[in-house]
């Protein structure tokens, strides 16, 4: 994928964008991944996100992970996707052992309990926030009308009838297909 913004990065700079990325966020960066490289750095643009985070999604693996390898490719080939996927991970893995040992020590306090409710809620809030972003920008798209029912559909047929999201899956990614063909 040809990404001007990000080809010739140094290793340097790509670990310093994906620890900060890995620092910032708990509980998934998908909501600080946009922030951080459309809004912050300048690295993407919203389509370039929007298209990244897409695939990451439909192949095996978390969808920012994805989205962190092939950036990582795009600066510096093998060895940047290598640097940006080990930024990525390996703070949040020291800060999820740390935190794992303290939690096993404040098992059932009531305070310890609280706390996590209210990191959940955090969590969930930022998480809507960055999908309503990520949906404002894909209203700006020439076939932003097919793009928004995709959307709506999908998100209905998990939440609302309960069908399982393999299956839901299978048809969003044949059906985008089929458009993206028709389109070309």
């Amino acid at each position: 994928m040809n990404l001007p913004a990000v080809h010739g990065r140094s290793y340097g700079e790509i670990a310093r964008l994906f620890s900060l990325l890995a620092l910032r966020g708990f509980g998934g960066v998908a909501a600080q991944a946009r922030d951080v490289l459309v809004e912050r750095e300048g690295w993407l643009s919203d389509t370039e996100f929007a298209e990244l985070l897409g695939i990451g999604q439909i192949v095996p693996g978390a969808n920012v992970t994805n989205l962190t390898a092939v950036v990582g490719y795009a600066a510096r080939g093998v060895p940047g996707a290598i640097v940006a996927l080990a930024a990525l991970t390996l703070p949040s893995l020291a800060i999820a052992i740390g935190l794992l040992a303290l939690a096993v020590q404040l098992d059932g306090f009531p305070t310890a309990i609280a706390a996590e409710r209210a990191v959940l809620c955090g969590a969930a809030g930022i998480t809507i926030a960055s999908g309503l972003r990520t949906l404002r920008s894909l209203a700006k798209a020439p076939t932003a009308r097919v793009r928004i029912t995709i959307v709506a559909l999908i998100s209905a047929t998990l939440v609302v009838v309960g069908v399982p999201l393999l299956a839901v899956a299978a048809v969003g990614v044949a059906l985008s297909f089929f458009l993206a063909w028709k389109r070309a």
